[in-house]
């Protein structure tokens, strides 16, 4: 069994209002990323890029649509 873990991303639009850091990783730990290694990256004033690691796709597709829906 490999140790290794696919990484994973998305990029989030906030059309106009400003991206917070602390409230989209407060959103993510809601949605049970609390226990999956992430990294946000404020972009633009109203966008964040959001990268996180998960060794089963099947979970990391869930988390990427929970993650799309928090747009």
């Amino acid at each position: 069994m490999s140790s290794h873990t696919a990484q994973y991303n998305a990029t989030l639009k906030f059309n106009g209002v400003p991206a917070d850091a602390s409230q989209i990783e407060e959103r993510l730990v809601e949605l049970g990323m609390d226990r999956e290694a992430f990294h946000i990256c404020l972009g633009a004033e109203d966008s964040a890029d959001i990268r996180f690691w998960e060794p089963d796709q099947d979970e990391a597709q869930r988390f990427l649509q929970k993650i799309r829906e928090l747009q």
